[in-house]
């Protein structure tokens, strides 16, 4: 018996150790495979072209069509920041741009969110978003009586959902951002300090 439990017990633990040391690199991998999969669909309309027009393979052909968006990007910058390229995009804009349908919706939207990118994400909180339970969350803005906040899923923090969430139900915690998004990388594992924190902010407001 004693030693069919000592294979049992070196069982669990070595599966235990595998899986701490393989579960944050496939995290990772899931990640970085999003990340990728979004920038090959956002230029593949460019690349096609080059693999159909020069015969040249799909790698190849990514790397090009990745590398002439980001130059034209930095050029495009490069010139708006003169006088004479503001002074050329200010009447274009003002003439032509802000005349398509959408595009008054999108520049707000990304001034917006370029404006108070900063300012997002900089704060955590647990809220009750369902019932009782809590939620770890990131605040993106605040009202005189509500917060937005964005509750990230686990493991996967790039994707998540918004809620409007009354004050009186967030508790602003002194957790770095950081260690918030380990703890939702690692599927809840290192919340206590989280949750401690929030019993401390709890007492004090009593």
């Amino acid at each position: 018996m004693k030693i069919l439990s000592r294979i049992k017990s070196f069982f669990t633990q070595t599966l235990i150790g595998g899986i701490t040391v393989l579960l944050p690199i496939g995290v990772l991998i899931f990640i970085f495979k999003f990340i990728f999969d979004f920038i090959l669909g956002f230029i593949s309309p460019i690349s096609n072209i080059f693999k159909l027009s020069f015969e040249i393979n799909n790698s190849l052909a990514n790397l090009i069509a990745f590398s002439i968006i980001i130059a034209l990007c930095f050029i495009t910058g490069f010139f708006i920041a003169t006088r004479l390229g503001n002074f050329i995009f200010y009447h274009i804009e003002n003439k032509i741009l802000k005349k398509l349908p959408g595009y008054k919706i999108v520049t707000e939207t990304i001034n917006q969110f370029k404006g108070n990118f900063k300012d997002s994400f900089s704060t955590v909180a647990l809220a009750e978003v369902y019932g009782n339970s809590l939620s770890t969350a990131f605040v993106i803005e605040k009202t005189d009586d509500y917060y937005t906040l964005f509750v990230p899923t686990a493991p996967n923090p790039t994707s998540g959902n918004i809620f409007h969430v009354h004050k009186s139900k967030v508790t602003i915690v002194d957790v770095k951002v950081d260690e918030a998004m380990r703890s939702i990388l690692a599927v809840g594992s290192g919340s206590k300090k989280l949750i401690e924190n929030y019993k401390n902010k709890k007492i004090e407001n009593n």
